[in-house]
């Protein structure tokens, strides 16, 4: 199987190209950026094209080149970088996902496009009372960010149906894991790996501010198992994990590692913390390990790369 990873060089699209090339598949690694690391796993096959891939006709001359059968598109500008910069955000979120449904629509090849949303289209927790959301809630965006996924979903909806395309959106919650440093929880990744290495790490929020965490790894098997399950019911799914906060991972930390200093803040986080995963889990058959596994992953993974170095 031939897929096309947009975005690969990220931290879930490094976790998925590794992945897709241990099972043996045929991966187009696309990215503004080289890989930060070389791609050892096998038995799969790896192409690197490094280049701004946002416009329909190089999209269309990657697919037809290398005879793509599935996409898993990856590929944005994220928070903050999207608040301070809405036109490149605009060109990059909206434009160029709409720009790869359009090349997908010109070849009959692409059997299923799976692409990344967000779980901040959804807004604040407030908006929904002290329950669960479900991919079947309203949406309130609150950034530039947020609202252009809001309209990738709506493109995407057109796309399937005027024209019958196969198109799958993921909603990733918090994402942590190492290497993680950029977007609204870019400091998931340091809150971890720097106490892994036996330093100290301030983090800007309250200790008992809670989100939906899930780790990069499990996310990256989200993705590939939408891209890959035949018989999926629906359009759009939450990919997160069940609600923890800040202080949780601190106590796994503290009974992980024998010194760990964490400096907390005092701002207070009113974005979303309660949100199903029930569709994705029944559907794709995969339910993420716990925290605190997840978590020494991370510890053990942040170690085993220092070393190495």
């Amino acid at each position: 199987m031939t897929i096309l990873v947009t975005g690969g060089a990220g931290l879930i699209g490094t976790r998925v190209v590794r992945k897709l090339l241990t099972e043996g598949d045929e991966v187009i690694h696309q990215d503004i950026r080289p890989p930060a690391r070389e791609f050892n796993e096998g038995p799969g096959k790896l192409h690197v094209i490094v280049n701004d891939a946002s416009q329909s006709e190089e999209l269309l001359s990657i697919i037809t080149t290398y005879n793509v059968e599935r996409v898993i598109h990856l590929a944005a500008v994220l928070p903050l970088d999207s608040e301070r910069h809405p036109h490149r955000t605009s060109l990059i979120n909206v434009a160029g996902t709409t720009s790869l449904f359009e090349a997908c629509l010109w070849t009959s090849r692409v059997k299923r496009i799976v692409y990344a949303s967000s779980s901040s289209v959804y807004g604040p927790q407030s908006f929904y009372g002290e329950r669960p959301v479900t991919e079947d809630d309203p949406l309130m965006p609150q950034m530039v960010y947020s609202a252009g996924k809001v309209c990738t979903e709506l493109a995407a909806d057109r796309y399937i149906d005027d024209h019958g395309m196969d198109i799958r959106g993921l909603r990733p919650a918090s994402v942590f894991g190492h290497g993680r440093s950029s977007g609204v929880a870019g400091f998931m990744g340091p809150f971890i790996s720097e106490p892994a290495l036996g330093r100290p790490v301030k983090i800007p929020f309250d200790p008992a501010s809670a989100t939906p965490m899930i780790y990069v790894d499990d996310v990256a098997e989200y993705f590939i198992r939408v891209a890959y399950t035949e018989k999926l019911k629906h359009r759009i799914y939450n990919a997160g994990g069940p609600s923890h906060t800040l202080d949780d991972v601190y106590q796994i930390l503290l009974r992980a590692l024998p010194k760990v200093e964490v400096t907390f803040g005092d701002w207070e986080s009113n974005s979303l913390h309660l949100m199903s995963n029930e569709r994705i889990e029944s559907e794709t058959g995969y339910v993420a390990p716990p925290l605190e596994q997840r978590v020494l992953d991370q510890i053990n993974e942040t170690q085993q790369l220092s070393s190495a170095t």
